[in-house]
């Protein structure tokens, strides 16, 4: 079990925003399905967790997305968001800079990282599956460590076309070279659902009857805030990519208010350090489990305007 840190904090003020619901003033939001923020530079993912293997596509239907000219504005929303890179010419990447394409489909244009600098350039979409990238340029940073950056930039040129395959809760891209072979996969995670306000009506099994027991969620910012109970709580969420419905809470720290029910919030604070999966429930229920599938938390979407008193 990790040690809780238990840190004074000035919580921060955060505004309400359609896609994030911290939204930062001096920050470009990018207005997407998928509520990710356009990256303005190539994002820090540290700690990263074990990794599993990619998702087999061998025995899934695809689905192409894109086979003809009226589904073309189809395919550039279903495109839209960021997508991690999972294989490169069949070799599964790896690393604490995991790369990724973040496709902006109401501009055309594409921004992400091959693991170790930062590219960006346009897209292009047409009837029958093709996809082509074009105006790509990149930083120069030199790395020491970035196995994949030469194999991305390849397999970018030759990209021609795409699939996206559903298998389960995965959402799988397909790039694909003129031949029809696949140079990259890339993945996208499934837990736009978490964000929001939400109540926990539950700990460990018994229910939870303090009504100041809640938090948002933040997924495309990555981070937590809320109320313990007692005092307030800011942390960091971690995603892992290659895990389906994985979620961490991290770096969690608090005020230091004394409350009689102080017991009840530091065992709040132990459970979201031990979550390690999310898992969807009927009536706008989430249940989030440890590492061995322990029930450890399970929250009730609220309204965000109701928990506008932790937001403040």
């Amino acid at each position: 079990m990790n040690k809780i840190l238990l840190t004074t904090v000035v919580a921060g003020i955060f505004c309400l925003s359609s896609c994030s619901v911290f939204k930062n003033p001096s920050k470009k939001v990018v207005a997407t399905d998928q509520n990710v923020e356009q990256p303005a530079k190539v994002k820090k993912d540290k700690n990263k967790a074990d990794r599993q293997k990619p998702a087999k596509t061998g025995n899934v239907k695809t689905e192409n997305m894109a086979n003809d000219k009226s589904k073309q504005a189809d395919a550039m929303q279903i495109l839209n968001g960021e997508w991690t890179i999972q294989e490169v010419n069949g070799s599964k990447t790896t690393g604490d800079e995991r790369p990724y394409i973040y496709f902006e489909s109401s501009t055309g244009r594409f921004y992400g990282s091959n693991g170790c600098n930062t590219l960006n350039g346009s897209f292009t979409v047409k009837a029958g599956g093709k996809l082509s990238f074009s105006e790509v340029i990149s930083s120069l940073k030199m790395c020491h460590d970035a196995p994949f950056e030469f194999a991305i930039n390849g397999a970018i040129d030759q990209v021609r076309g795409f699939a996206v395959e559903k298998s389960g809760n995965e959402t799988l891209l397909s790039l694909r070279s003129e031949t029809g072979k696949t140079v990259m996969l890339l993945r996208r995670h499934n837990l736009d659902y978490l964000n929001g306000a939400w109540k926990v009506i539950s700990l460990n099994g018994q229910p939870v009857d303090n009504d100041n027991v809640k938090f948002v969620i933040d997924i495309p910012e990555l981070k937590l805030h809320g109320n313990a109970g007692c005092n307030i709580v800011n942390g960091s969420i971690l995603i892992d990519p290659d895990k389906s419905d994985a979620i961490q809470f991290q770096q969690l720290a608090t005020t230091r208010m004394m409350c009689p029910d102080i017991q009840l919030e530091t065992q709040i604070l132990v459970a979201l350090e031990e979550v390690g999966k999310s898992e969807r429930m009927k009536d706008n229920k989430v249940l989030l489990t440890n590492s061995d599938g322990s029930t450890k938390i399970i929250l009730e979407k609220m309204d965000l305007k109701a928990a506008q008193d932790i937001m403040e």
